[in-house]
């Protein structure tokens, strides 16, 4: 059985460092697909840019806990600012599945406005989508309009799958923090990719100002410059695995 390798590279749209990032990833490097933050002002110029770039797979990243909801109503998702609650303990206890199917349904029109067309694919920030509130709105509207879903786990995907949803076989997180995104990680994980349809993470960019309250800065720029690396290139042809998009 073959061995096909979906790079997905979030935050597109986070800041405008990232979505220069992630355009410079895949045009010199292994991605292949992103996802798009729609609810932050530099989704707009990331829309702008990709459609000079017809062969990045672009999909939804949806956003429950990161800035100003796109839904009005969605009062279980804001924290006491009234923007998306980044404090995930307290979201978690708090979200309904009434205002994140509202929130996702909202960002979906969002990006349809955004882009032209549907997402590929549906994501989340800080895998949200993959909580027990979320699971069945997520999956619903993704049946809806016919579009597959990360499955954060093994359980996650069964689950996905079991609803009729579909989903890659595999899932890597582990090319993530300073101490794994070096080539040789890289290189082992590509390695060692099993048979079937895997996608692996990635968070590749560049540091600017709009990053100023992430705690994810530097890494973006060494995950960059490892996507890139033409010795990363050579290992995938030479394992024979096809990189694809969702």
């Amino acid at each position: 059985m073959s061995r096909r390798l979906i790079v997905n590279a979030d935050d597109f749209g986070r800041s405008p460092g990232i979505n220069h990032g992630i355009l410079d990833a895949h045009q010199r490097g292994i991605v292949t697909s992103t996802t798009l933050m729609v609810n932050l002002p530099p989704s707009k110029p990331a829309a702008s840019m990709a459609e000079g770039v017809p062969t990045l797979g672009i999909g939804l990243h949806l956003n429950f806990c990161y800035g100003a909801p796109v839904a009005d109503g969605v009062s279980s998702l804001l924290g006491p600012d009234g923007n998306l609650d980044r404090d995930l303990a307290r979201l978690r206890e708090r979200a309904t599945t009434d205002d994140i199917n509202r929130e996702a349904r909202a960002q979906v029109t969002r990006f349809r406005d955004l882009m032209g067309r549907n997402p590929t694919h549906f994501d989340s920030h800080q895998h949200v989508h993959s909580w027990p509130a979320a699971i069945e709105p997520v999956a619903a509207l993704a049946r809806e309009i016919g579009v597959p879903v990360r499955a954060c786990t093994n359980q996650h995907r069964d689950m996905l799958r079991m609803v009729g949803c579909s989903c890659p076989d595999q899932f890597i997180i582990d090319f993530y923090g300073e101490a794994n995104i070096d080539s040789g990680t890289l290189a082992g994980i590509i390695a060692a990719l099993p048979s079937g349809t895997t996608e692996l993470m990635c968070h590749p960019g560049l540091d600017d100002a709009d990053l100023a309250d992430s705690s994810y800065r530097r890494e973006r720029e060494i995950e960059l410059a490892t996507l890139c690396s033409p010795d990363i290139r050579t290992l995938i042809e030479d394992l024979q695995i096809e990189l694809t998009t969702f």
